[in-house]
């Protein structure tokens, strides 16, 4: 008799080209994972019990006494002994016990899981994978490549938001924006990258607060930042960030990532919402960085515009 399939194996059979996802995410959007679980599968039962418990108890009372008894029901010596009643209670309980619950797990990790196998199996068009350095997109079951532009077409089709797999190589590059941290402060990070990326001799153009910049000069400044983009450099500015603001956690962060190394199509837009669960490293190191030299799996919910609500980021 074969042993049964491990259900790791099995997973990632399932998954196919998302085999990733057995594993444990470098980051985590839990609530938007959970409120997303709940929109498109609706389970109708989240927790099951199951309980079992056996009971056994056996008594035995005996009573030896004068009052009310007929001579001979109790020993002679006895009768020379007892004034009353007298009692001998024997009892023996024998009370055995097992309660057994059941519950299904709630994690992040299982429930973005379920999406994602939920997607693939009902609506497998609506899940894409996105290479952003060869600039390629490719739907489940849909052969050739969509192209950039399949990114908003997908949105404005009838179905449940699209799931989007951003499949992303070395080279990757993770610009980080802006960010807010715990106390509410919102800080502009890209200034700060040009500021790190600029030389005398080449100053990097910026786009300014308003960021009313019509599209020629807006590419122009978008084509220098990701020519100048090197990955510690960047990770360096980050946790500067970090330090000016002692050490305060992250609530949300926002990065671009760039099509094809080029600033049109407009790079794409991440929103994270880490909600002061990670430390600077997460993002400074470990996905910036590391992101820039090994790459990175992030996946997430798309919207219009090319831009993509993080569920979770994995490390290749």
């Amino acid at each position: 008799m074969s042993e049964p399939e491990p259900s790791a194996a099995t997973r990632t059979r399932d998954l196919k080209n998302f085999w990733f996802l057995v594993d444990a995410p470098m980051l985590s959007d839990d609530s938007l994972i959970e409120r997303l679980h709940d929109a498109v599968l609706r389970p109708e039962r989240i927790l099951e019990e199951d309980v079992e418990r056996t009971n056994k108890t056996a008594a035995t009372k005996r009573q030896y006494g004068l009052e009310g008894k007929k001579k001979g029901e109790v020993p002679f010596v006895f009768e020379m002994a007892l004034k009353g009643t007298f009692r001998h209670d024997v009892s023996h309980s024998d009370s055995t016990g097992h309660d057994r619950k059941h519950s299904i797990p709630r994690t992040p990790e299982r429930l973005l899981e379920e999406v994602v196998a939920f997607y693939l199996r009902y609506f497998p068009n609506r899940v894409l994978t996105v290479d952003p350095v060869a600039g390629t997109v490719q739907a489940v079951g849909v052969e050739g490549d969509k192209g950039y532009a399949y990114l908003d077409e997908i949105c404005n089709q009838p179905g449940p938001r699209p799931i989007v797999v951003l499949d992303c190589p070395a080279g990757s590059k993770f610009i980080p924006m802006a960010a807010e941290f715990v106390d509410g402060d919102v800080v502009v990070i890209v200034d700060a990258l040009a500021d790190a990326f600029s030389t005398p001799e080449e100053p990097l153009p910026r786009f300014g607060r308003t960021r009313l910049v019509e599209k020629p000069a807006r590419i122009k400044i978008w084509q220098a930042q990701i020519s100048a983009f090197k990955g510690r450099e960047a990770m360096y500015v980050l946790e500067d960030t970090g330090k000016s603001k002692g050490g305060q956690r992250i609530q949300w962060i926002d990065f671009r990532l760039p099509w094809q190394d080029q600033a049109d199509p407009s790079p794409l837009h991440l929103h994270v919402v880490p909600g002061g669960r990670y430390s600077m490293g997460t993002f400074a190191h470990a996905f910036i960085n590391r992101g820039f030299h090994q790459g990175a799996r992030i996946v997430g919910t798309l919207k219009s515009g090319g831009d993509i609500n993080v569920l979770a980021i994995y490390e290749r």
